[in-house]
Formats: C-alpha cells, sequence, structure tokens
C-alpha cells in the first residue's frame, strides 16, 4: 500500500543507491557489507570487502551536508563505489591547499581523472581503516555483524563463564550477556538479584527479603554441657541443638501472579529450574534460599482430587468455603541447587 504522500516505498538497497546522502557512511558501509555477505550466503572478509566497496573523497569544494554524499553500482552488482565528504587528500576535507583540488576540477573539466586516480591509490585505504576503528570496540558490530567470537568469549569471562565447560548446563547461555552490568556490581545486592530476576522471568513483580530467620544447627563440640569451661549462664550458654540464625538466609517473593503463571514456576518446570540457576549464578556466598510464590486473590480454587490442577499438597491444594479466597502462597527451598 502506498504512503499518503503517493510515492513508492522503496527498498533499503534502492534508496542507498538512489538516494545516499541521506544515509551515514558508517550506516552505508554496514548495509553494503550486509547486502554483499547476504548474497553470497556467507561472511566475506576484509579483503574482498575492500575489492568489492570502493571508496573515495567527493571533488567539490562545496560545504558538504553530511559525511556521504552519494553510492553508486559498478559495472558488476556486486561492486559499490561510495563517495564521502571526509577524509580526503582532496575536496573541502583536505589538508592539502586549495589548489590541488583546483588542479583536480580543471582535469575533470576535460574529462581526464589521471591524477586523481593516482590520489585515490592513496587514499582509498583510510575509509575501512576508518570504519574498522569505528567498530573495534563496538561488540554489537563485532559479535553480530562480524561474528567475531572472540569478543562474545570476553564478555562470557566477564560473567564467570569463560570455557565451554562451565556453558554445557546452562541453556541459551548467550541470553545473560545482558546482565553482564549486574553480575560485575560488587558487593551483590537484593535489588540487582531481584532486578536479574525479574527481567529474565517476565514478572513485574519480585522481590528479595533479606535476613529472614532460619535455625542453624549448633555443632557437637559448642552443644551446652555441665562442668565444661567457657559456659557461663547468661552469657554464651544457649539450652537445644540449634539456634535462631538471621545471616544466612533470604527468601525471594514472586507475585501476585495469576493462576498460569503461577504454575509456571513450580519447582517440576523449567522456569524454577532457571531461577534456581540465575541465584546460583548470581551469589557469591553459601546462603540458603527460598521462593516464596504469590497468588493473585480470587484466582485459587477448591483441592479437587484427581484433577490436573490443585491436588498437589503444599504447591497449590487449599480448602476453603465460598468461590474464591485471597491471596494464596507457596514456599519452595532452592538451597540444595545452589
Amino acid at each position: 500500500m502506498a504512503p499518503e504522500d503517493r510515492r513508492e516505498v522503496l527498498g533499503i538497497k534502492d534508496a542507498l543507491l538512489g538516494r545516499g546522502r541521506d544515509f551515514s557512511f558508517i550506516q552505508a558501509e554496514r548495509l553494503l557489507r550486509y547486502f554483499l555477505s547476504k548474497g553470497r550466503g556467507r561472511r566475506l572478509d576484509e579483503e574482498e570487502l575492500a575489492k568489492a566497496i570502493r571508496a573515495r573523497p567527493r571533488l567539490s569544494l562545496d560545504f558538504p551536508e553530511t559525511d556521504l554524499f552519494s553510492v553508486e553500482a559498478g559495472e558488476d552488482p556486486n561492486r559499490f563505489l561510495i563517495t564521502a565528504t571526509f577524509l580526503g587528500l582532496y575536496g573541502v576535507s583536505s589538508p592539502l591547499p586549495t589548489f590541488y583540488t583546483e588542479d583536480l576540477m580543471d582535469e575533470e573539466s576535460q574529462d581526464m581523472s589521471v591524477t586523481r586516480d593516482f590520489l585515490d591509490i592513496i587514499n582509498s585505504p583510510f575509509y575501512p581503516l576508518f570504519f574498522r576503528c569505528w567498530s573495534k570496540y563496538r561488540q554489537h558490530i563485532k559479535i553480530v555483524e562480524e561474528e567475531d567470537s572472540s569478543h562474545l568469549e570476553r564478555l562470557f569471562c566477564l560473567l564467570g563463564l569463560g570455557t565451554e565447560k562451565l556453558r554445557e548446563g546452562i541453556p541459551k547461555a548467550e541470553g545473560l550477556i545482558r546482565y553482564i552490568g549486574l553480575f560485575t556490581q560488587f558487593p551483590r545486592s537484593a535489588l540487582s538479584l531481584s532486578t536479574l530476576l525479574s527481567d529474565a522471568l517476565g514478572v513485574n513483580h519480585v522481590e528479595v527479603v533479606q535476613c529472614i530467620q532460619s535455625w542453624a544447627r549448633i555443632p557437637q563440640d559448642q552443644l551446652l554441657r555441665l562442668g565444661a569451661r567457657e559456659v557461663s549462664l547468661g552469657n554464651d550458654s544457649y539450652l537445644g541443638h540449634q539456634i535462631a540464625d538471621r545471616m544466612s538466609a533470604f527468601e525471594i517473593r514472586i507475585g501476585p501472579l495469576e493462576a498460569t503463571p503461577f504454575r509456571t514456576i513450580f519447582p517440576e518446570g523449567e522456569r524454577f529450574r532457571f531461577l534456581t540457576l540465575l541465584v546460583g549464578l548470581y551469589l557469591d556466598q553459601p546462603l540458603k534460599c527460598y521462593v516464596k510464590l504469590l497468588l493473585a486473590a480470587g484466582e485459587a480454587r477448591p483441592a479437587c482430587l484427581g484433577g490436573p490442577h490443585w491436588c498437589r499438597l503444599g504447591w497449590d491444594t487449599w480448602v476453603f468455603s465460598g468461590e474464591t479466597m485471597g491471596e494464596g502462597e507457596a514456599t519452595f527451598s532452592v538451597r540444595g541447587s545452589i
């Protein structure tokens, strides 16, 4: 369907060749590299690209609107000529005196280009070198467009997954690269963990509750015994085999959720295993972790024996009168997996 101004919608390649000045030099170079690689069915190396894409400066003293004047296709459809307005030995951006450009313009008026062709031999290699300098530290260009695996390996090293062996048990390990900023922050924080899990699981409400109470077992050699030394009443003596501890456990609260997403995070599912994996990668201390799933009010149904849902004790089973109840919750331990 034609746009409102009745102009025909051109393809990107046609637009690049017909209206080159609407693009930047970098954008044109990237598009041409893409078209050539797609046409060959593989990524071309730098030597092949240098033969297929040639760049030279514009022969003019006009003030340029953009850094690109035109893109032309040669007689061979796989060869292109870029006319740029910067980095030239002649033209408005030339470091040489203006009369060199004026001499070339006089030569062009006589339908000759010997001197310009000679300068282009020296000048043309500047442009692919400029593009390589621009792309050197742009990871998305190196990894996606140039398919340089060495840059991908460096990013995995920042995650602590620098070898294939470490990534074997992680499904779609490349997806974790987006969280490098969180994994490289120290000390590790509850806010970062909740942000990580919220994005990875696609859940809006994720809260990490720190310092929850748990019970720690007292070692046998530290139990209270009558007649033992260094045990004084009211100071360092404690009855029992376990003691309340708020330093070794935290809880991840997810929800309130509707019934379907609530069930997808049960321990038997892939999402729970993915959650366990992320928590294990993120923690740098041996902490106990519990996951509390909150079911939104009105979503629970009474227990139904033998049914596909609402029948797993401790997971999604509630007994109540009336059609609905308030929020439900289920708590699971993931400490054995971390």
